[in-house]
């Protein structure tokens, strides 16, 4: 897997985009899923599809990073064609991966750092503390320490 160039030849990119594809759903075939299947369908079918899918493809993490390192290289790939014509042929097939690999991703366990964060919160608390702002009390006579406005013309 290169890094993507804007400034190769879009043949050469689409013959790439074709290659990456074809790999990212060899990988899917050997687990039993073919992730383009998901336009056959519609509304709860898909969604049970697209559940099915993820659960094939959700196996260790080296088998899942494999796969979304597959994905973002055909992604990549296929946006750096667009919008030749010939990512039309790649069009489900690149969205349909990159679909399993975010919804892959929506469920991927988040590191617990409650502990953390509170610990950093007391530290916080701990740390900032409020500021006295004496505010002096006046009579009505007392001009001490005022300005005066009278002789300032606004209307100017």
């Amino acid at each position: 897997m290169q890094a993507v160039r804007p400034s190769r030849e879009k043949d050469a990119l689409v013959v790439e985009l074709k290659a990456a594809t074809t790999e990212a759903l060899e990988f899917s075939e050997r687990r039993g899923v073919r992730p383009p299947t998901l336009f056959d369908v519609r509304d709860f079918d898909r969604l049970a599809l697209l559940d099915r899918i993820v659960d094939a493809l959700n196996g260790t993490d080296l088998e899942r990073n494999s796969f979304y390192a597959l994905t973002a290289n055909v992604w990549s790939l296929f946006k750096a064609v667009l919008p030749d014509e010939g990512t039309e042929a790649f069009r489900q097939s690149s969205a349909s991966l990159q679909a399993v690999a975010e919804s892959m991703r929506s469920l991927a366990e988040r590191p617990n750092v409650d502990d953390a964060q509170s610990k950093i919160e007391a530290l916080l608390d701990a740390s900032i503390s409020g500021v006295a702002i004496p505010v002096p009390v006046r009579n009505a006579n007392e001009l001490d320490g005022l300005f005066n406005l009278s002789p300032i013309d606004f209307e100017r």
